[in-house]
């Protein structure tokens, strides 16, 4: 039980398919641990990734040493998507101290629901596969994470 609706854990109806000729392997993805710095941050950034996927804490929360590299890393149109580490948590706009789910969804994070940090970057190289434009792979995942 959530704070805003009751889940059930079923296979679902929705399945969603990209139709793409390619995938672009241009997708991070970062596991949060305690005490952690924005090194990986910082080097997938400068390595040229197209998006960040950031498995965090519980709800979707990270250690606020990371904001700033999180911050940088959207400056520069890197997609940020903060997915659970937990076997079947989901990530919700919950906490909005610095950090938290809520806090890093004002910054410009997606957060990525009940999907898994693997299956996010999946989508995402499907995503980035068919379409160049980050802003349009932005809509596209948040449009179809309505949907679920």
């Amino acid at each position: 039980m959530d704070p805003d609706t009751i889940v059930y854990h079923r296979a679902t109806l929705y399945r969603e398919s990209v139709w793409t000729e390619r995938l672009d392997t241009g997708i991070d993805l970062i596991k949060a641990v305690a005490g952690m710095d924005g090194k990986y941050i910082d080097i997938s950034v400068q390595s040229g990734c197209r998006a960040i996927v950031i498995e965090a804490f519980g709800r979707g929360n990270l250690p606020r040493e990371l904001i700033p590299h999180i911050c940088s890393a959207i400056a520069k149109s890197v997609l940020v998507i903060i997915a659970s580490r937990t076997y079947t948590g989901r990530v919700l706009p919950e906490y909005g101290y610095e950090g938290g789910g809520k806090h890093l969804q004002d910054l410009g994070a997606i957060l990525a629901g009940d999907l898994k940090g693997i299956k996010v970057r999946l989508k995402l190289m499907a995503l980035f596969g068919k379409y160049d434009d980050p802003e349009l792979v932005r809509r596209f995942f948040l449009q179809s994470q309505e949907l679920e």
